[in-house]
């Protein structure tokens, strides 16, 4: 489970996100879990982590929660 992924506001928008999500995404790739995590309604984030393949499996009103699914390694 990813928690509490955060980026200082003058780093935002360097691609720092982005090359943390590849290595978590890469590691639970290998070890073949999922990763999820909640993330609100109005987080710019949420477009980053839809376009690294997590899907929202439950709406709380306030909170997606997301999963990504490992991909096969063969």
């Amino acid at each position: 489970r990813l928690i509490d992924i955060s980026i200082l506001p003058e780093y935002k928008n360097k691609g720092i996100g982005t090359r943390i999500l590849k290595d978590l995404i890469k590691r639970a790739n290998k070890a073949g879990k999922v990763l999820n995590l909640h993330v609100a309604h109005h987080n710019p984030a949420l477009k980053l982590y839809e376009r690294f393949g997590f899907k929202t499996t439950e709406d709380t009103g306030a909170y997606y929660f997301m999963e990504r699914m490992p991909e096969s390694n063969s």
